[in-house]
């Protein structure tokens, strides 16, 4: 798969590079559960939540999911993803579950994948969860303390 041919390619990511849309963003004031989404077109695919992330819940937020990719951004390309849990409280199995099938959809239908997933403060409990999805996803997951030192990896 292409790396995209953005000018600028040469400059060090950065999270102020990522474009967020409002049509990409999902807000549950009654659960508290928030879901951002933000793309560096064809290179990075960064994604933050935060609450208790139940099946319910999450199932609202798949329409902002399918819209980052409906508008094309993330197309025949292999691109990095940065997945931001410092405010995940909890997230249901079956909510993963759901999360990751839908990804892995969206992968196929855009034509596109994660070289690599960073995965951002999470919790011991959601790290073991997130291993054994690793396999079912059959991506790499790394785990680090913050956005900022995913993007010092990336760099």
């Amino acid at each position: 798969m292409k790396q995209s041919e953005n000018p600028g390619q040469d400059r060090p990511l950065s999270y102020d590079m990522l474009e967020f849309r409002k049509e990409w963003q999902f807000d549950d004031p009654e659960s508290g559960v928030y879901y951002r989404s933000g793309v560096i077109p064809g290179r990075i695919f960064f994604t933050a939540l935060g609450g208790d992330v139940q099946y319910e819940v999450a199932e609202k937020v798949l329409p902002c999911i399918r819209q980052v990719f409906a508008d094309g951004v993330l197309s025949d390309c292999e691109y990095i993803r940065i997945a931001d849990y410092t405010d995940v409280q909890r997230a249901s199995i079956n909510a993963r579950i759901m999360y990751a099938r839908e990804l892995n959809h969206l992968n196929r239908e855009y034509r596109c994948r994660p070289s690599v997933t960073y995965i951002c403060k999470a919790s011991p409990l959601l790290k073991s969860m997130l291993r054994i999805f690793a396999r079912v996803v059959q991506q790499e997951f790394v785990f680090v303390d913050s956005v900022d030192d995913a993007f010092v990896f990336i760099n």
